[in-house]
């Protein structure tokens, strides 16, 4: 029984180590329409299902998620994107946080602004001002008061 137990394992390794060499290969192989096919792929489940705003949403829980590869997923976006997958989950968390600041200004709301930063998926008040303004060039009650 043990020695099914072991095959098994093996198994599983031989096979987790074919993906990974398959990863790599897609790594380097992917065209650019590939590329975009993905990152619309990605974009539009995390658009639909919002899980940007959850503070600790990794690169690894999307490609459980989409079922794309971390690998792909990286190659993806940087390579067509410009950027990393951080940098695209908090672009994502900036663009609605902007757009709840707005309705906030237009409808006067008494949400706390830093409120907005948490909905939005940042963890503390600091990073989520740092990151508005490195992003946007202003601060989150800017965009308020511009509105």
């Amino acid at each position: 029984m043990n020695g099914n137990k072991d095959g098994r394992i093996m198994a599983n390794k031989d096979i987790q180590k074919e993906i990974r060499s398959l990863d790599d290969t897609a790594q380097f192989t992917l065209s650019t329409r590939q590329m975009a096919e993905y990152c619309q792929r990605i974009v539009a489940y995390l658009e639909t299902e919002k899980r940007y705003r959850e503070p600790g949403y990794s690169l690894w829980e999307l490609s459980r998620d989409t079922g794309i590869s971390t690998k792909i997923i990286s190659k993806s976006i940087n390579g067509y994107m410009g950027r990393n997958f951080y940098d695209l989950i908090n672009r994502m968390r900036i663009e609605e946080a902007k757009k709840m600041l707005r309705e906030m200004a237009v409808t006067n709301s008494r949400l706390m602004i830093e409120e907005v930063g948490v909905q939005c998926g940042f963890r503390s008040r600091s990073v989520f001002f740092t990151r508005f303004n490195g992003y946007e060039k202003m601060t989150p009650p800017q965009v308020y008061e511009h509105v």
